[in-house]
């Protein structure tokens, strides 16, 4: 498993939307990605989901990265989680 970090869509508690858009089709391109942990409020994952949704990437939203890797490796290990699946 490789993890990639992408810049904050954060910055002074406003949402930078271009960003959330680049970082969700930088995931779609990635043809070895089948999650994507963020955006930290539902406001920005209701602007990144339809992105990711599109292209079958699994949007883990509104909780901790910790909490949502856990989630994520229970998932593989479990196989309720494939590429380009859901969980």
């Amino acid at each position: 498993m490789r993890v990639s970090c992408l810049p904050s869509a954060e910055s002074s508690d406003k949402l930078n939307l271009a960003r959330i858009g680049t970082n969700a089709r930088q995931a779609t391109e990635d043809s070895s990605a089948i999650a994507y942990i963020g955006e930290p409020t539902n406001a920005a994952s209701r602007f990144s989901e339809p992105i990711l949704e599109a292209a079958g990437i699994l949007q883990l939203a509104g909780i901790s990265g910790q909490r949502a890797m856990r989630k994520l490796l229970t998932g593989l290990n479990d196989g309720r989680v494939s590429p380009r699946g859901n969980l």
